[in-house]
């Protein structure tokens, strides 16, 4: 298993940002997001390139939100979610949303 973090800002309030972009065969074991306390408006969370406020999980200024896919044990496997999936958007382009995930290695 291997940590990742990072931190997403949507480009524009009608597009959505993926988060990793690294390999897209890469499955995670689980995903913590959190908005920005300093946030002005609420970000969203989903799992494809079309999240936006209608189809997202909607996080207010300082909300967070975690999904474990798998138990975490020794020689435990991850679950099928894919790390690329995931997409963040937001009305302003301020916002933004720091997320961490535990990959397979």
């Amino acid at each position: 298993m291997r940590p990742i973090i990072g931190t997403a800002n949507s480009t524009a309030s009608s597009n959505a940002t993926m988060m990793y972009s690294g390999d897209t065969n890469t499955r995670i074991f689980s995903v913590s997001f959190k908005a920005r306390s300093t946030n002005s408006g609420k970000v969203y969370v989903g799992g494809d390139s079309t999240v936006l406020a209608a189809s997202g999980f909607e996080l207010s200024a300082g909300d967070s939100w975690s999904l474990s896919f798998s138990t975490v044990q020794a020689n435990e496997v991850p679950g099928t979610v894919k790390a690329h999936v995931w997409h963040m958007s937001a009305a302003s382009t301020s916002d933004k949303l720091d997320w961490g995930m535990l990959l397979e290695t």
